[in-house]
């Protein structure tokens, strides 16, 4: 019974996870002063050479990893974690 209830555990936190898309390496603030989620709807279908006929895609949530951004400018930029609406948005992209 455990171990059905751990698969069913995994099974769920993966189906939650599958929806997220990791973009590194983006410099901060190269965003502007605009919505971030926006920023990256026009954004990833030029870095991903999509079709001009592709749908627009949904994002729900876009946002910097939660560690602080460091004030040495020699540091590495912080992660950005993409939510999309829906999984198939991300798979096709």
């Amino acid at each position: 019974m455990v171990d059905q209830l751990q698969a069913k555990v995994d099974d769920l936190e993966n189906r939650g996870r599958r929806k997220y898309l990791k973009i590194v390496g983006l410099p901060e603030k190269a965003e502007g002063s605009g919505p971030f989620s926006s920023y990256l709807q026009d954004m990833i279908p030029k870095w991903l050479d999509l079709p001009v006929d592709f749908p627009v895609l949904d994002i729900v949530r876009a946002h910097r990893s939660p560690t602080f951004a460091s004030a040495n400018p020699n540091s590495p930029p912080r992660s950005i974690l993409v939510q999309f609406l829906r999984f198939s948005d991300k798979e096709q992209s």
